[in-house]
């Protein structure tokens, strides 16, 4: 497979921070710490806290930091709601220029069901968290806002000051509020490993992501949760996920996107995630398989920089896979096929190559582990920025819109 060629802009510009002694003495350091168990979130995502609330208890008992207590106050509890999905609030930072990929989704009518982000806001009415921190010194939670539409990073490491911070909770911006949470269902083996914080500098701008460990949402979680808005059945999906650049040796299953309802493999076609770990290959995992290739770009353990990966289905024969590096245009993989000769272009392709079609999506979801647990325990390498579930398949002209809506996020 051809190694990718040199990309403009970022090589240079990017910096891995472990975030253990934020600001502090792991600056510059590559390899946090591992994740670990950590005290879990509560069952339900726990509650969304204002930052600027007093001293308290999380719902989990656990303490929360003076700047962190309280409940958030959030118009999806009091209002209805815009036909975007967005919440009907007045953003707190301007969301930068140009449209989110959210509302750009929405515009072209295929709204996003599920949509996560370390980074930013995705749609710009968005005013909630970005996230729930939990660090190891003393189990104390708390949650992650905007500044200026960005992750607030300096609360971050002020909180995460000499010591590990972990992810247990990323909120999802949609209106189903479909939060992954750091829990699995009573019925599954696998025990939770949340997420390192870590963060990267790039075009000068501090850019939280999490590293190894993951996050379940809905019944995955559990199993009394419902599962929201994803789609279930035999239906078009489409998924986009940004993954940091990570050349340690990695393994399946580094996830995001649709999976089993429970944490066991029920069988081919039963999820359509991406597969964001640094295996060389660029693919997706259909349960017992996937579908994997590559492209000019190389594969993704090659890149030095943030890179994007984008899949969709029509639920029933096709398929087409993308990605790229950050400031660079998608281009469709291409790879062979076991069932089909040649070298195949992944753009509306047809499943059945890969022993795949029609899909029998759940509707589960799973950022950081496979399907059945697998990645998770013992935990296998990668590194998550953002993700968004559609519950539609998105033209080209709106996968190109989101794009340049990340080069945004990543260029000057």
């Amino acid at each position: 497979m051809p190694r990718p060629f040199p990309m403009p802009g970022l090589l240079a510009a990017l910096l891995l921070v472990d975030v253990t002694g934020c600001g502090g003495s792991g600056a510059g350091s590559t390899t946090p710490t591992d994740a670990g168990g950590g005290a879990g979130a509560d069952a339900d995502g726990g509650t969304r806290v204002d930052a600027d609330a007093g001293s308290g208890a999380d719902s989990n008992g656990m303490p929360m930091d003076s700047g962190d207590a309280g409940t958030l106050t959030d118009a999806r509890e009091s209002e209805s709601l815009p036909p975007d999905g967005g919440l009907r609030l007045e953003a707190g930072a301007d969301a930068g220029a140009g449209p989110l990929p959210c509302d750009i989704a929405a515009q072209a009518g295929t709204p996003c069901v599920a949509a996560y982000s370390m980074a930013r806001p995705l749609f710009a009415s968005y005013a909630g968290s970005l996230f729930r921190l939990q660090r190891d010194s003393d189990g104390t939670t708390r949650d992650i806002g905007m500044v200026n539409g960005l992750a607030d990073t300096a609360a971050a490491a002020s909180f995460c000051q000499a010591t590990t911070c972990h992810y247990v909770i990323a909120y999802d911006q949609s209106t189903y509020r479909l939060d992954a949470i750091n829990s699995v269902r009573s019925d599954s083996t696998l025990q939770p490993s949340p997420p390192t914080l870590v963060t990267m500098q790039v075009q000068g701008k501090t850019i939280p992501y999490w590293r190894d460990g993951f996050l379940q949402a809905g019944s995955r979680a559990n199993s009394a949760s419902s599962n929201g808005g994803m789609p279930v059945g035999s239906v078009p999906v489409t998924q986009y996920a940004i993954a940091a650049p990570d050349s340690r040796p990695g393994g399946c299953c580094y996830d995001f996107g649709e999976a089993e309802t429970t944490i066991s493999d029920t069988g081919a076609g039963h999820m359509f995630a991406l597969n964001l770990g640094p295996l060389g290959g660029v693919g997706m995992d259909l349960e017992n398989g996937g579908i994997y290739g590559g492209g000019s770009y190389g594969g993704t353990g090659t890149f030095t920089t943030p890179y994007v990966m984008f899949g969709k289905t029509d639920g029933v024969s096709l398929f087409t896979l993308k990605y790229a590096g950050v400031e660079q245009p998608l281009e469709n993989v291409s790879g062979t096929a076991p069932s089909c000769p040649g070298t195949l272009t992944f753009y509306n392709q047809s499943l059945s190559c890969f022993g795949y079609g029609p899909m029998y999506l759940e509707g589960g979801l799973t950022i950081g582990a496979g399907g059945d647990g697998s990645g998770g325990q013992p935990v296998v390498a990668g590194a998550f920025i953002e993700g968004v579930v559609f519950a539609a398949q998105t033209s080209d002209a709106t996968d190109d819109a989101i794009q340049a809506s990340i080069n945004r996020l990543f260029g000057p």
